[in-house]
């Protein structure tokens, strides 16, 4: 499951289900339904406003409580959507090498490439 990649609909729908789960009089109070929960969390990922989100489930985290382990895997899975489509470190490092080593031959030109001598003026 680390190397899948999440789409902003799933992860909205599992935020705001931590949500709910974790404090559901204070969901309540911030939103007046669920789909409207879940609208306000897409659209912060959109804009790519995750920060809110990462410090509340890292507290949740830090406080060793019955949904600590749950908050970390969203935590993982915020990481693996923010990170959709990088290259890893490895696979940047392997491309940088093949450049250089590319870069350090001399490409031989065939004789119909090269350039033709200017004829000189008479």
């Amino acid at each position: 499951m680390k190397d899948e990649s999440v789409t902003p609909d799933e992860l909205a729908a599992k935020l705001d289900q931590f949500g709910y789960d974790f404090d559901p009089y204070g969901y309540m109070d911030a939103v007046e339904t669920r789909e409207e929960g879940f609208a306000q969390i897409r659209e912060e990922l959109h804009k790519g406003n995750l920060s809110g989100y990462r410090e509340y489930l890292q507290e949740v985290v830090a406080e060793e409580g019955d949904f600590a382990t749950e908050a970390k895997d969203l935590l993982d899975l915020m990481d693996r959507y923010e990170n959709r489509g990088r290259l890893s470190r490895e696979e940047k490092q392997s491309i940088l090498d093949r450049i250089d080593e590319l870069s350090k031959q001399k490409p031989a030109l065939p004789k119909e490439r090269l350039v033709p001598v200017k004829e000189e003026a008479r």
